[in-house]
């Protein structure tokens, strides 16, 4: 990998190695192994319950995810305006916009003397715990080829892991049964945010539809902003009233 970025022309047949399993739908034997690594959260804490997951991927194959998924799809839906306004783990927006718009809003309330409610909701391990058909509709509805798709989720259903410890890897993996296969998308996968961002995309649009939202008007362009919640990843705020007549907030 490092020679083939110094060669134009090993990087022409790299590219059109990943163009033909594109095309084919099937990844590569080897992407089917990861290396599952431990990381403190906390420093000096140690307890299984307070450390991440990490899966190292082939380096080219998560390549091809952040290009196909986090560059690509996310770029377009973000153009076509088709990502909901609650989603902030993307370009050009953080986790402090967030903690804004959320602060805005209580204090325009509390202004206005409404009652309301805002319910903080941790969706733990979300990486891990989302439904591929799921995804994948999710996906699919963005304008994403089915053969992309196709190939992450049969990759990460089938993903032999190999867990690193201070004491090396392990001379052995395991793996789901074909039965019941692995679901998630991965954490350090680079189609693990797209993934949860477009399997929450139908949930959100959902909620809109039914009028769980506020309403929310810019003082000075007079846009018209509907919000449901505020998200970050795994970190979730939803929004709601306790009275029928949803209140219009005046954002500066």
């Amino acid at each position: 990998m490092i020679a083939q970025w110094f060669s134009d022309k090993l990087t022409y047949f790299q590219i059109k190695k990943l163009n033909l399993i594109l095309r084919l739908g099937l990844p590569l034997e080897r992407w089917l192994h990861g290396i599952l690594l431990l990381l403190q959260k906390e420093l000096g804490n140690i307890d299984i319950e307070k450390l991440r997951f990490i899966i190292l991927f082939e380096a080219d194959f998560n390549w091809l995810l952040k290009m196909m998924f986090s560059k690509r799809l996310m770029s377009r839906a973000i153009e076509n305006k088709t990502l909901p306004q609650e989603f902030f783990a993307m370009k050009e927006k953080s986790a402090k916009d967030a903690i804004i718009t959320r602060t805005l809003y209580c204090d325009t309330l509390r202004l206005q003397h409404q009652s309301f409610a805002v319910v903080s909701a941790y969706l733990s391990q979300c990486f891990d715990m989302i439904g591929h058909s799921q995804c994948s509709l999710g996906m699919q509805a963005q304008g994403c080829p089915i053969k992309p798709i196709t190939i992450m989720l049969f990759a990460l259903q089938n993903m032999n892991y190999w867990i690193r410890s201070a004491y090396g890897d392990a001379k052995t993996s395991f793996s789901a049964p074909s039965d019941d296969p692995f679901m998630g998308m991965g954490q350090g996968s680079g189609g693990s945010n797209p993934g949860c961002a477009f399997t929450l995309t139908p949930v959100v649009n959902a909620y809109k539809r039914k009028g769980y939202h506020a309403t929310m008007i810019s003082a000075w362009s007079r846009r018209i902003l509907l919000l449901a919640a505020l998200q970050y990843v795994d970190d979730t705020d939803s929004v709601s009233y306790t009275h029928l007549t949803l209140p219009t907030i005046l954002l500066v």
